[in-house]
């Protein structure tokens, strides 16, 4: 069995989802002091950003609700909302219907497939032009949140939420 992009995101997915289904719901809307966001847009930011990149990139369609991307997408922030956002239940729900839309629609695109827009993240090195190296791309920014999101619950119990 060799390396596929798709399982190593879908592996990381089902950790994060395991991860933020046993988190205590009283914490996820409290953000650690010197912080700029919750648990909450973490989990939202990382589900928006993988069909954003993974499937919007690649022209493939996404499963989100309406209004997902003001919410959740690069540069938002709990401070600026407008409209209610999906509770945490609700949030654990849209995590679970695009992890199974990715299930099923990654398979189906070949790795190698060029992205109808390339992506890069200037400053950073992180380049891709292929769904297989897009994929990766999400797979790291998902580990590195769900890092910050383990975090969490022992900054806000050792220096208080806001």
């Amino acid at each position: 069995m060799g390396f596929s992009p798709t399982d190593s995101f879908l592996q990381c997915r089902q950790l994060l989802g395991g991860f933020s289904a046993g988190l205590d719901p009283a914490l996820v809307n409290d953000r650690p002091a010197g912080l700029g966001n919750t648990l909450h847009w973490q989990l939202g930011h990382v589900i928006h950003t993988a069909e954003a990149l993974i499937l919007g990139l690649s022209g493939a369609p996404l499963s989100l609700p309406a209004g997902f991307g003001e919410w959740f997408g690069r540069g938002t922030s709990t401070a600026d909302y407008t409209a209610a956002t999906p509770d945490w239940a609700g949030l654990l729900a849209v995590l679970q219907s695009s992890t199974a839309h990715l299930a099923t629609v990654l398979p189906t695109l070949p790795a190698k497939q060029a992205l109808v827009q390339p992506f890069a993240l200037p400053g950073t090195g992180l380049d891709a032009r292929t769904v297989g190296a897009v994929t990766v791309v999400a797979t790291w920014h998902e580990g590195l949140h769900f890092g910050q999101m383990r975090a969490f619950p022992a900054l806000l119990a050792a220096r208080g939420g806001s």
